[in-house]
């Protein structure tokens, strides 16, 4: 087969937004805390007993859209917490919050070193905040973290993915971790073969703790999805089903309860689309509904709202909703996609308005699951959402060793804006530099670029801000140069991302 090589090329580019066993581990660990207290690192006092006072240093940030404010004092650096909490440094890519789960005037946080499940990533810590000082509660023995179940105050964690050492392989058991406030925290080992524990649902009512699993055959190559269900809080389970009844012959991702129903998330082929499946007997039997069959995303949240069953489509553009009466029926988003690794991508306010996070970098809101309206716009790639009901704040969280940050918009002062113009963007090349050309409309802007042509306008990628509707952007031999622009008003709100170009060297293969 020949190869063509086709090097300098210009090109304008459109891009789409991809038996019952018991095992009980206490965890005994006292809480440290990281204090954002608005003092230089030459005046912070020395660490006494438990409180770690971290040096604050000026994150490469710039300041923040309308609307959005730092959750705790400016400048916190978590990447370094977190590393001296868990002995781990965060992804430089992929570090982050990606679950909070308010309880009262507390909320939860779950930092993974990366996403759930990263291969190569161990780490991850449980912690929590008052939104004026952080607590590392405690560390947890898994590749990431993925989310929290409340339940009468008590906080029930899934092990994404364990990374236990000793005699025992470190799938041969899974884990779950239950935590009652102040300082119980104890650690389950005990769901036998479980490779990851995915989610967690507790009944409202009953002593039920279901469980939504991956899992193998014994032999760590028959891959099954499986449900287990515990009435004493974690401290032993049982199998209610496996491949075999409908809950997915590779995994199971989710499961969640509504109207004297469950719900889980099945697959049953690596990297291929989702299904939902409903149970009407407490999870002993399940059947398939046709209507989510290969259309909904994996590893994102099932999520109740208004007595309606929400689910996110594949390709992440629209949400699919299930009314107690099996009435199904599509929301499409108008000009977004749900953000890519985002797992806990809905949030609900006490008006029952829900709010999510855009691979563009906004933060939507809507009343109906119809009409949308921006509250944020900007370059922070938001990975996780929730709604505080104490502080009546959004709180959110974004990725990346150097970026990675915890964020609140107060809903008491927020107004919903319109974003400024969208470039559009013409690119021409010169020897050593190309040009990008676009209309002027507000006089300030913003050009990002990287190698990779499905890149995202988030903050790593900034390489200038030009106050002209032109810039000369310098060519590095041999590599790929893909470009995005935003216009920015006066608010430093930013405009949705241009069309992308770009200038790009690599091999093509006919056919």
């Amino acid at each position: 087969m020949r190869r063509m090589i086709i090097t300098a090329t210009i090109a304008l580019l459109l891009l789409s937004p991809m038996p019952t066993l018991s095992a009980r581990q206490k965890l005994e660990r006292k809480p440290s805390v990281g204090t954002a207290a608005k003092l230089g690192p030459e005046e912070q006092p020395p660490r006494q007993n438990n409180q770690a006072w971290l040096p604050l240093v000026q994150m490469p940030q710039s300041a923040p859209p309308p609307n959005l404010a730092e959750l705790i004092t400016p400048g916190f650096d978590y990447a370094t917490w977190y590393e001296a909490e868990t002995g781990y440094a965060g992804n430089p890519e992929y570090f982050g919050a990606y679950a909070l789960t308010p309880v009262g005037d507390t909320l939860y946080l779950g930092f993974g070193t990366a996403r759930p499940a990263e291969d190569g990533n161990n780490g991850a810590l449980f912690a929590s905040t008052d939104a004026i000082t952080v607590t590392a509660i405690s560390p947890l023995d898994e590749q990431g973290f993925i989310g929290m179940t409340p339940h009468n105050g008590v906080i029930y964690i899934p092990g994404a993915d364990p990374t236990d050492r000793g005699p025992d392989h470190q799938w041969d058991w899974g884990n779950t971790y239950v935590y009652s406030p102040p300082d119980d925290f104890t650690k389950h080992r005990n769901l036998p073969n479980v490779i990851h524990t995915w989610g967690l649902w507790h009944h409202p009512t009953q002593d039920r703790l279901y469980a939504a699993v991956s899992s193998h055959q014994g032999d760590y190559k028959t891959w099954s999805g499986e449900i287990f269900v515990s009435a004493d809080q974690g401290n032993s389970w049982a199998r209610l089903a496996d491949r075999d009844d409908g809950v997915g012959e590779y995994r199971t991702y989710d499961i969640t309860g509504l109207g004297g129903k469950l719900y889980a998330t099945w697959n049953d082929v690596y990297q291929e689309p989702c299904g939902l499946a409903q149970s009407d007997n407490e999870g002993n039997t399940w059947t398939r509904l046709p209507a989510f069959a290969s259309q909904t995303a994996c590893r994102t949240r099932l999520f109740v709202y208004a007595n309606r069953l929400l689910a996110l489509s594949f390709d992440r553009t629209e949400l699919l909703a299930l009314d107690t009466d099996s009435t199904v029926t599509t929301h499409s988003f108008p000009d977004f996609s749900v953000k890519t690794w985002a797992y806990n991508y809905l949030a609900e306010d006490s008006a029952g308005r829900i709010y999510t996070i855009t691979e563009d970098g906004r933060v939507m809101r809507t009343a109906n699951l119809n009409a949308w309206e921006t509250l944020v716009s900007g370059d922070r790639a938001f990975i996780t959402i929730a709604y505080w009901p104490e502080k009546d704040w959004i709180v959110l969280a974004d990725r990346g060793r150097d970026y990675a940050n915890l964020w609140k918009i107060d809903l008491s002062s927020v107004a919903a804006f319109t974003p400024p113009p969208t470039p559009a963007v013409a690119i021409q090349q010169h020897a050593d530099f190309v040009t990008l050309d676009w209309p002027d409309s507000t006089g300030a802007y913003r050009v990002y670029r990287s190698e990779s042509p499905y890149f995202t306008s988030h903050l790593s990628n900034l390489r200038d801000q030009p106050t002209q509707a032109t810039i000369d952007m310098p060519l590095i031999a041999d590599e790929n140069h893909f470009y995005l622009v935003r216009s920015k008003d006066a608010s430093a709100n930013l405009s949705l991302p241009s069309n992308r170009t770009g200038v790009f060297h690599f091999a093509l293969v006919p056919g």
